[in-house]
């Protein structure tokens, strides 16, 4: 069906969590599979937001102007999509 997450045994930090995501171009199989997975299963616009932020590496200011949202709203974004991330780890549905 699709990839299963990754269980993780410690605790990730946001920041560590953030910075699997950003890594995203670097990553190999499996966490860029499980990454892939993720973004692929969020809801519009968050699905946008984290594919121009992680894959893409663009700024806020250009993802802002591109999805005609304010650049507060993309930090709101984020913290969502980092939520549901850390939570994805943990072996929780998206």
């Amino acid at each position: 069906m699709g990839v299963t997450p990754k269980r993780t045994e410690r605790k990730l930090s946001v920041e560590e969590a953030e910075q699997l995501l950003k890594n995203y171009r670097f990553s190999r199989m499996p966490i860029r599979g499980e990454i892939e997975f993720f973004l692929g299963a969020l809801q519009e616009p968050y699905r946008s937001f984290a594919t121009l932020r992680y894959r893409d590496g663009q700024t806020y200011e250009v993802i802002a102007y591109k999805l005609n949202y304010s650049p507060r709203t993309l930090f709101n974004f984020r913290k969502k999509v980092l939520k549901w991330w850390l939570g994805y780890l943990k072996g929780r549905p998206i």
